[in-house]
C-alpha cells in the first residue's frame, strides 16, 4: 500500500527494529493514488488468510513487563526448567522473532527462533524447530562467552547449560 520499496517477502520474520519496507506515498510519486503524503498501512493476515486488527493482537499478547521474569537457577544447578526457558522465549521475542507464549514450554517455535538466533554462532542447518547436535553446537559456542569451557560437541550437559544460562539471566532478557 503506496510503498515506495518491499525489503521482505511474504511470512518473513521481524525481530525488533527489522525494517520492512520503504515509506512511500508522496503526491505525485508513482503508486501514490490519492494519498496526501508518506504514511504507513499496518495489516496483518492470520494463518487462515484473515485480516486481523494489529492492534488486538498485541493486546492478546503482551511481552512480560520489565523486570517480570526471575532468573532461571540454571546457572547453578546446570538443569534448564520453566523459567530458563520462559527468559530464552523472551530473549528470542526480543531478538529473532519469536511470537509465541513466553510460558516456559519450549515448541517448534521456539526452537525455530533459537536456530535463527544461532546464525551468528556458526548454525547452518535448517530453520525446522528441529534442535539436533549442529544447534547445540552452536549454543556451546554462545555459551563459551559466558564460561562454558567444555568441547563444542553438540551434547549438552549442566555445565553447557551452566553457560547458555548466564547468558539468558542477562538483564536485558527479563
Amino acid at each position: 500500500m503506496h510503498l515506495s520499496a518491499f525489503l521482505l517477502g511474504n511470512g518473513a520474520s521481524v525481530g525488533r527494529g527489522g525494517i520492512v519496507g520503504r515509506s512511500g506515498g508522496a503526491v505525485g510519486a508513482p503508486g501514490s493514488g490519492s494519498s496526501t503524503g508518506p504514511h504507513c498501512h499496518w495489516h496483518m493476515i492470520d494463518p487462515s488468510g484473515v485480516r486481523i486488527n494489529p492492534l488486538e493482537y498485541i493486546a492478546q499478547h503482551q511481552p512480560p513487563a520489565p523486570g517480570g521474569l526471575p532468573k532461571t537457577s540454571t546457572e547453578s544447578d546446570g538443569i534448564p526448567g520453566t523459567v530458563f526457558y520462559q527468559r530464552m522465549q523472551n530473549w528470542l521475542r526480543l531478538t529473532n522473532g519469536y511470537t509465541g507464549p513466553i510460558d516456559g514450554v519450549p515448541g517448534t517455535n521456539t526452537y525455530a527462533a533459537l536456530q535463527r538466533a544461532m546464525r551468528g554462532y556458526g548454525y547452518t542447518g535448517p530453520i525446522d524447530g528441529a534442535p539436533g547436535i549442529n544447534t547445540w553446537r552452536a549454543v556451546q559456542r554462545l555459551a563459551s562467552g559466558y564460561g562454558y569451557t567444555g568441547p563444542i560437541d553438540g551434547v549438552m550437559g549442566p555445565n553447557s547449560w551452566r553457560g547458555f544460562a548466564r547468558f539468558i539471566n542477562l538483564d536485558a532478557w527479563d
